[in-house]
């Protein structure tokens, strides 16, 4: 999606490509946001100021086991309270009413 884009929230690919771009054929064909939770120590403590131990980590990585659901979905709406910027979206995506 990023060599179709411009995307306020792409991320490096690996270290030798970086983010892909410019987008293909020179104009970016569509908007594309991409928020990614890491399921990192470090990276939570960072990002969403929230300590986690990496065994608790480790055990959300089984996103199918129905006992983690609880814990992902908390998980998750703090990501998305802490790295989804409203401005980022197209006035397309705003609510009505």
């Amino acid at each position: 999606m990023q060599w179709l884009s411009n995307s306020p929230t792409a991320r490096p690919i690996d270290r030798e490509m970086g983010k892909a771009g410019p987008p293909l054929g020179g104009n970016a064909m569509c908007s594309y946001l991409r928020y990614n939770l890491l399921l990192q120590s470090a990276w939570c403590e960072k990002n969403l100021g929230e300590k986690l131990s990496a065994q608790a980590l480790r055990a959300l990585e089984a996103m199918d086991e129905p006992d983690n659901i609880p814990e992902l979905d908390r998980v998750g709406r703090l990501a998305g309270s802490k790295l989804v910027n409203a401005a980022q979206f197209s006035p397309a995506f705003v609510a009505k009413g």
